[in-house]
Parts: structure tokens; sequence; C-alpha cells
């Protein structure tokens, strides 16, 4: 199964998590999602978020 981190703000959550769920059940895509107040730089421990599996 391949695996994808997305990074979102709050306003475009609830479409955000409606495709994550749409690429699980029909592709075999898991995607973990994960919501930011505002998008800026990351720091070193968002990256490490990111790369740990779902």
């Amino acid at each position: 199964m391949s695996a994808l981190t997305v990074l979102t703000s709050g306003s475009i959550l609830g479409a955000v998590i409606d495709i994550a769920d749409a690429l699980r059940l029909e592709q075999g895509i898991a995607v973990r999602v994960l919501s930011v107040p505002c998008l800026k730089p990351l720091d070193s421990a968002a990256i490490r978020r990111a790369r740990t599996p779902p």
C-alpha cells in the first residue's frame, strides 16, 4: 500500500479529508492529513512528524 502525508490549513481541511478517504477507498493509498493553523516554513519537528509512517 502506498502512503502520502498532506499538510493543509484549516480552511480546506474538510475537502482534504474527503479526498484522502477517496484515495484510500478507490486507490488503496493511505493518506495522513496534518492540519496547521497557517502554512509556514517547516521546522525539524514537523518534518519528523511528516516522515513517520501512518
